[in-house]
């Protein structure tokens, strides 16, 4: 969710009809005892939302 509200703070400050929007959102998730990076990443144009998600790496070596 905190990709589209990004997206839409940016829709309600800008307000053109011609502007994509974007809104990013990343943060750790802990899946299987070990820890990773992902993102989200939320696109609204022209009254379409478009929606992606990257691909996870894992970062518990890096967090301690």
């Amino acid at each position: 969710m905190g990709a589209k509200n990004r997206a839409c703070a940016l829709i309600r400050e800008i307000n053109d009809e011609n502007s994509a929007y974007v809104g990013l959102e990343s943060g750790i998730a802990n899946m299987y005892n070990t820890l990773f990076e992902e993102t989200v990443c939320v696109i609204l144009y022209k009254g379409k939302e478009y929606v992606s998600y990257s691909g996870v790496f894992s970062c518990s070596h890096l967090i301690r």
